[in-house]
């Protein structure tokens, strides 16, 4: 939902100068035309931030658009594929792709760009079942990722319900499309329809620009003079900090990774307190937008007791005509800030904010992330509490024949903690209060809604009465709220870069790192931040990896970023010329805070790296110290081994240089499983004890050599698909076609000659034609000891009917833990944690001799 700005006839001379000044910065912009697409287009401001936000956490799904629809009548399917073709042939926003070119993102526009409607024929389940599959099956396909480089943003499906029952389903990326574009979809695909439906020619608005004129255009016009112009409104609006709220949560308001939906309650205020409302605005000189914001940071303000508080708001920033028929991501978001104390009354906090308003809808155009670049240090983000008012009125689709409704489906992420959205019924008002279920219980939102119901009354009837007595709190109530929010890590007032003094740069290497991470996460870091907790991930490893080429001509391999995580310990691997060229296969991962425990000893899969432990390192016990042994050659300059035999003669080496004596406790992931076993056999040999030999979905080496049948692929497969969750089916499919894409890439001739490319991306996978042919020649032994092995729910065909995957023919003490997911998820986040959780338990029991 979008925020209007505000439009009463009767708000005062401030709003007037305020749009003034607007129109007179919009009269200095350059005339917005067509641009030629020969060459790389840029993205516009907001996309920028999506796109980055996406290279961090790329399995996110939080910035997915559904639209959902019951359909009921003769649909005709084919003229419905016909009008979504129609549409994203029209708008090229629909057909755009993401990528990077000399390390800055860019877009391309798919010139035949054939969308897919996939039809989900849903009629031979029972018919009390068809409803809730198909819900299912919307949610996976909701949450399932884009990838912005290759998949076109929008994906459609239709579910067959019935003869003549229907239910369609919009997933769209937010790079391309934002709540305003909701309307002018729903508008062109109804046309199209329509058109086909009569045997017409569809007729569509004529477009002066695309959306990719609109990214040149803005980069164009915000220039350093007007940038400056609009920051020296917004960092004195704010105080030279953002207040963000400190909420009463229920965990730790930090962590939004894992993630899986937004929930959401309604509250609907009567026509009498509605126009109570009306007229308050009214007496006041406010919009009713401005009023109910006054009100819910009035709510606020006794739930977090701050003085001052941020809250965001969506606005459509689509100033200029030529862009009203354009579908894209154009919303920006407003830092609406405002002090408030107990000793005020209500009409003079509306005041408050009636004037914050009106000016910072004035200052609009500056995106919101060129703002808070300002401000170093943020560990929470900005929009973690939102509020709009929707007063436009809602777009349906339209087909002859059909009748159209809303259709209720479950998946949409939050991206936020708290989103207060309310729409202008006319004769009530509609409050939606969207939450993260992960920091709230339903219980406690429900209260909040009635709460802020009461602060409205109290506003209608009594606005001069200070704020202290809109809200009354038990001794216990105000305990428990204390408590909640000492739960979590506070989260301060930020201060902006020119105030920022702590862990400068101290010299011009360091100062370079500082400003290439800056670029890439956003953040300003200090000498001492990890990489890792600040955001980063191994897709944005590749990017700093590559500016740090690009600035000091050293070729550094990924991985260095796990041995030199800060800017402090990665300028000294710069300025040491030996620590560029080669690198030691031992990876410190943690090294634990204290020596009770002995270290875990974790080994590479068959890509050789060993990036991925991190994901499950961190559900571990924080006093194991744990070590990584990554390929020889990751470096791209030595040469890697090709024998299993060698490969464990050299990382046994780098044990025993931190590990004297047994107990040893070795992990193996996948083709690792091969070294772990002969590592843990030549400690045996030599009288040393393995407490705890982990098999992380790694089959024998002849399980793996073995080829299944057709007919084992095709049952396996099948089997697989009956057993997964109707949410995950799509998921394994796509799992599927990504192991054979990697496959066919490394067994390409082409691509052996890809890794000759001075490209850090590329030659990351150097390793694995060698760790293959290692694989492919390894013959294991019997083995004396216990083996654990970790399996992933989902089976290849070799491994499926093998539930120790063959080890029980190894030796005699074999234990299986399942985890879910297949042999590439189970490593990655959820799953990760479920195996990093498994896996602690199973050294904890090592530890204790059980």
């Amino acid at each position: 939902m979008l925020s209007t700005p505000p439009k009463s006839p009767s708000e005062p001379t401030d709003f007037w100068q305020s749009i003034g000044r607007l129109v007179a910065l919009q009269n200095q912009a350059p005339p917005l035309r067509p641009v030629t697409r020969e060459g790389p287009l840029p993205l516009s401001f907001p996309q920028e931030r999506l796109w980055w936000m996406n290279q961090l956490r790329p399995e996110d799904s939080a910035h997915h658009i559904s639209l959902a629809y019951r359909l009921t009548g003769e649909l005709q399917v084919e003229l419905l594929q016909q009008a979504l073709q129609i549409v994203v042939e029209h708008h090229e926003g629909l057909r755009t792709t993401f990528s990077l070119h000399q390390d800055q993102p860019v877009q391309a526009i798919v010139h035949r760009a054939v969308v897919n409607l996939q039809v989900i024929d849903l009629q031979a389940m029972a018919r009390e079942d068809r409803e809730l599959e198909a819900k299912n099956l919307a949610t996976a396909t909701i949450q399932r990722p884009f990838d912005l480089s290759a998949d076109l943003p929008l994906r459609a499906v239709l579910f067959r319900l019935g003869q003549e029952e229907f239910a369609l389903l919009l997933v769209i990326h937010h790079i391309v499309f934002d709540g305003w574009s909701e309307g002018l979809l729903c508008r062109d695909l109804s046309n199209a329809y329509e058109a086909l439906w009569e045997q017409r020619q569809p007729s569509l608005s004529g477009l002066q620009v695309q959306y990719a004129d609109f990214a040149v255009w803005q980069r164009h016009w915000l220039q350093e003079e007007l940038e400056t112009s609009l920051l020296d409104y917004w960092i004195p609006h704010l105080d030279g900090s953002l207040a963000i709220p400190e909420l009463p949560v229920k965990g730790n308001s930090l962590a939004q990774a894992g993630r899986e939906s937004c929930n959401a309650q309604t509250l609907t205020l009567d026509s009498t307190l509605t126009q109570a409302l009306r007229q308050l605005s009214q007496q006041q000189k406010a919009t009713l937008f401005v009023t109910l914001l006054t009100a819910f940071k009035v709510l606020l303000f006794h739930y977090c007791e701050q003085d001052r508080l941020m809250v965001c708001t969506p606005v459509a920033n689509r100033n200029r005509r030529e862009l009203h028929d354009v579908i894209g991501y154009f919303v920006n978001l407003l830092l609406l800030q405002t002090e408030l104390s107990a000793d005020l009354d209500f009409e003079t906090a509306l005041q408050r904010v009636r004037q914050t308003v009106t000016q910072s809808f004035a200052y609009q155009d500056l995106p919101v992330q060129r703002l808070v670049s300002q401000f170093k240090g943020i560990q929470a983000p900005v929009s973690r509490v939102m509020f709009a008012l929707q007063n436009t009125p809602k777009h349906y689709l339209t087909f002859p024949g059909v009748r159209v409704s809303s259709w209720s489906v479950q998946g949409e992420v939050a991206d936020f903690d708290l989103f207060l959205s309310v729409v202008d019924e006319e004769d009530t008002l509609e409050i939606t209060l969207k939450y993260a279920p992960d920091q709230f219980e339903a219980e406690f939102i429900q209260t909040l809604l009635e709460r802020f119901r009461e602060v409205l009354v109290q506003a209608t009837a009594q606005p001069g009465q200070p704020l202290t007595s809109f809200l009354t709190f038990s001794p216990a109530e105000r305990q428990t709220l204390k408590q909640r929010r000492q739960g979590h890590q506070p989260a301060p007032s930020v201060q902006p870069s020119t105030a920022w003094a702590a862990e400068v740069p101290r010299d011009p290497i360091e100062t370079a790192l500082v400003e290439i991470w800056e670029a890439l996460l956003g953040v300003r870091p200090r000498r001492q931040d990890n990489f890792f907790e600040l955001g980063g991930q191994s897709l944005v490893a590749v990017q700093l990896l590559s500016g740090i080429e690009a600035r000091f001509s050293k070729k550094l391999p990924l991985n260095i970023l796990i041995q030199a995580p800060t800017v402090e310990l990665l300028a000294e691997v710069i300025r040491e010329s030996k620590a560029t060229s080669l690198w030691p296969v031992l990876v410190p991962l943690r090294t634990g805070t204290t020596t009770t425990k002995p270290p875990l000893f974790a080994i590479h899969g068959i890509g050789g790296g060993v990036m991925f432990y991190q994901d499950i390192v961190k559900y571990l016990d924080p006093e194991i110290p744990v070590y990584a042994l990554q390929s020889l050659g990751m470096d791209g300059i030595q040469t890697p081994l090709e024998t299993v035999e060698d490969m464990a003669q050299l990382y046994l080496k780098e044990i025993r240089q931190v590990q004297g004596q047994g107990p040893y406790h070795i992990a193996g992931y996948s083709f690792g499983g091969f070294v772990a076993l002969e590592v843990a056999q030549r400690l045996q040999a030599e009288g040393e004890s393995v407490a705890l030999l982990a098999m992380l979905d790694a089959p024998t080496p002849d399980l793996a050599h073995r080829q299944p049948s057709l007919w084992e692929l095709a049952s396996t497969h099948l089997i697989n698909l009956w057993n997964e969750k109707p949410s995950q089916k799509l998921t394994y499919i796509t799992s599927r076609l990504a192991w054979l894409k990697t496959k066919s890439r490394v067994t390409n001739r082409d691509y052996e000659v890809k890794l000759q490319q001075e490209n850090p991306e590329v030659r990351m996978y150097q390793v694995l034609q060698p760790n293959y042919r290692a694989a492919e020649r390894y013959t294991a032994q019997p083995y004396g000891g216990p083996i654990t092995v970790f399996r992933a729910t989902c089976q290849t065909s070799r491994c499926a009917r093998f539930p120790y995957l063959g080890w029980d023919a190894y030796t005699e003490a074999v234990e299986a833990l399942t985890v879910p997911g297949d042999h590439y998820s189970l490593i990655q986040e959820p799953n990760a944690k479920v195996l990093g959780r498994l896996l602690n338990e199973c050294l904890n029991k090592a530890f204790s001799g059980s």
